[in-house]
């Protein structure tokens, strides 16, 4: 299943931006990061890291429907969305030892088009692989199309309208608005999202190792199919039909309104609730 740790995950990790080591040697008190409205970010869980710390912030303009990929991050990742196309990078990585911070690298690659976070590990120390900690934390334009793929933590991501792809997380996902197709695979972990209103293309959840939340708006029209579930399927909602199809493969077909959007489930090991935000 998708939902096993890959080794990547669990090897320390450093910080690489424009080619050049960030701040190899240095410590810092980390502080609860800020926007510049003066909101706190989500992500501000200073009881999770370890004593050596290194923080990394960084601002990029974006253009409409750039793409943003985070991947092989060994924490949780916060992402916020605003509406200017100014993306925010803040990273606090943490290590029981200062020299511990070296063994590995996040790199930050950032274009008008283009934004990734991705950890790189350091081959030259595969016989030593002390635990680094990180903590993600973006601010992204709203029409911008996301991936976040193996994540070994929670992943919250806030109303988006570009699409969405999420893959192999080992934590809980929840997303606050999904508006463009979104597909989610490999979860190990609850999945909650809200679904004011949904892209033509629809929705697609597979492979999840856990309970998974649809919270949808009234005026919100579509036909869900759930196929290979391991649980039951629990409607909080008046205006939903709910057909069992095949009892061997335990599937069951859901109306909401009047139908149409097509919302595919599949191989969900745990119930499926439909509920009103």
């Amino acid at each position: 299943m998708h939902w096993q740790l890959r080794a990547g995950w669990l090897l320390s990790k450093g910080l690489l931006f424009g080619g050049l080591w960030f701040g190899l040697g240095s410590l810092a008190v980390i502080a609860a990061p800020q926007d510049p409205n003066g909101v706190q970010f989500l992500n501000d869980r200073p009881g999770d890291d370890f004593s050596a710390q290194e923080e990394f912030r960084q601002k990029y303009l974006l253009a409409p429907n750039a793409q943003v990929t985070v991947n092989n991050i060994n924490g949780w990742v916060d992402i916020g969305i605003s509406d200017t196309p100014t993306a925010e990078v803040y990273i606090v990585r943490s290590a029981r030892r200062t020299e511990d911070l070296a063994f590995s690298q996040v790199k930050v690659t950032a274009t008008s088009s283009s934004l990734v976070i991705q950890s790189v590990n350091d081959n030259q120390y595969r016989n030593r692989r002390p635990e680094i900690r990180e903590r993600i934390t973006l601010k992204l334009p709203r029409q911008v199309a996301l991936v976040t793929s193996s994540v070994n933590g929670n992943v919250r991501i806030g109303a988006m309208a570009g699409s969405l792809r999420i893959d192999d997380i080992n934590g809980k996902v929840t997303i606050n608005q999904a508006t463009g197709y979104a597909q989610i695979a490999g979860i190990n972990g609850n999945v909650t999202l809200n679904l004011e209103q949904l892209n033509p293309q629809g929705l697609r959840v597979r492979g999840i190792n856990g309970k998974v939340t649809l919270l949808f708006k009234a005026s919100l029209n579509a036909d869900l199919e759930v196929r290979g579930l391991n649980g039951k399927v629990l409607s909080d909602l008046p205006d939903v039909k709910i057909n069992s199809l095949d009892e061997d493969d335990n599937t069951v077909q859901v109306r909401l309104g009047r139908g149409g959007i097509p919302i595919q489930i599949s191989g969900v090991n745990g119930s499926v609730q439909l509920a009103r935000p």
